[in-house]
């Protein structure tokens, strides 16, 4: 089926909360609606065993989930501000567990649906489906996580270059990526993103069909469409 097909079958149930979606369905969907042509995959590990409420003797496989603020601290002066980029700094605001739908298992048969509802936790309900974190285990994560953080978003650190490098024989994501610091730099270098664009678009090849062999490729080309679409329009006064 095409995507409008299965989007036209969707979209009469789309606001129904009382029901679940389809798993296999619900990640195509957000694959698609991310347009990425890669999918990220990470080992499915058991946490801790939390209990939902003190009393209660069932234990969850809970997500542990923290946020945190990142700041750079205030430049001296106006050239340090424009020729030196200080690290960023991480100030932790807190955390807790996300708990799942259902309890763990004590070992019976259970089908795809059911290993979901135990390891996948809860985002959008009504149900209260949080669970406190101990000082300590939040601290052990701080300790693990501050020197990684900064790193991971300080700006500068992958260039137009260092892309083309790495992903040289993949050249769709290569396209994806350079199409993403494009982006980025739109609102301040305009003539140098929609070159950025222009190179990222000359590295997918055009798809002979549109139909979910080439669903990658379609993809990628609409995120730059879409984007060069917007360095279109002209700035609100």
């Amino acid at each position: 089926d095409s995507l409008d097909d299965f989007l036209a079958d969707r979209r009469p149930g789309a606001l129904g909360l009382e029901e679940e979606p389809p798993l296999f369905e619900e990640q195509c969907l957000h694959w698609w609606s991310n347009e990425c042509p890669l999918f990220v995959v990470e080992r499915c590990c058991a946490s801790i065993p939390v209990a939902k409420d003190p009393d209660s003797p069932e234990r969850f496989d809970g997500t542990l989930r923290v946020a945190f603020a990142l700041h750079r601290p205030k430049a001296v002066s106006k050239h340090q501000e424009e020729h030196q980029v200080k690290p960023f700094e991480i100030d932790w605001l807190g955390g807790y567990w996300k708990l799942p739908k259902t309890a763990v298992s004590d070992g019976q048969a259970e089908n795809l649906e059911d290993i979901h509802n135990r390891i996948v936790s809860s985002f959008n309900s009504v149900d209260k489906r949080t669970a406190p974190l101990p000082e300590e285990q939040l601290q052990e994560v701080y300790d693990a996580l501050t020197p990684a953080l900064p790193r991971i978003f300080s700006s500068g650190t992958i260039s137009v270059q260092m892309i083309m490098n790495v992903y040289r024989q993949d050249e769709l994501f290569c396209a994806f990526a350079l199409a993403r610091v494009a982006a980025a730099m739109r609102v301040d270098h305009l003539e140098r993103a929609l070159g950025l664009f222009d190179l990222a678009k000359r590295k997918v090849k055009v798809p002979s069909q549109h139909t979910a062999e080439f669903l990658p490729e379609i993809s990628v080309l609409s995120y730059i469409d879409r984007n060069v679409g917007v360095c279109s329009v002209p700035p609100l006064l």
